[in-house]
């Protein structure tokens, strides 16, 4: 297996790279040089941007919900209070994310368009 990584310094490190060859060796590691991995690395170039609107859009259903729930109990609208710091809805977080994997990671065509655009294609074919 390849991992195409960019080059942060913790990736990089001594530590890192020997506990991936310790646990993972059959996993190459391949380093993005630096500042190319808006070219290069395909969750930079087509995942990221639909990966957060999802998520965007699963925390504004939850407030829409919150809302919505506090007016049916009788608050007055001008009254509600929305949670907005995260402390007050980190139980919700890994819904958001686990939904919004749901959501991008039935896109085949985005990934694969990301892998396009990187000029990556052919690596998810066996023979290569």
């Amino acid at each position: 297996m390849i991992w195409l990584i960019d080059c942060w310094s913790v990736h990089n490190s001594t530590e890192f790279r020997g506990f991936m060859k310790e646990n993972f060796h059959h996993i190459l590691l391949l380093f993005v040089p630096a500042n190319c991995t808006s070219k290069l690395q395909v969750m930079d170039v087509i995942f990221q941007r639909p990966f957060k609107h999802a998520i965007h859009q699963l925390y504004n259903q939850f407030q829409v919900a919150e809302i919505a729930k506090h007016i049916k109990a009788g608050v007055d609208p001008s009254k509600v209070k929305l949670q907005t710091m995260a402390v007050q809805f980190r139980g919700e977080v890994m819904g958001f994310l686990r939904g919004a994997w749901l959501q991008v990671r039935a896109q085949d065509a985005l990934i694969r368009k990301g892998f396009a655009m990187c000029k990556l294609g052919r690596i998810q074919d066996a023979a290569f």
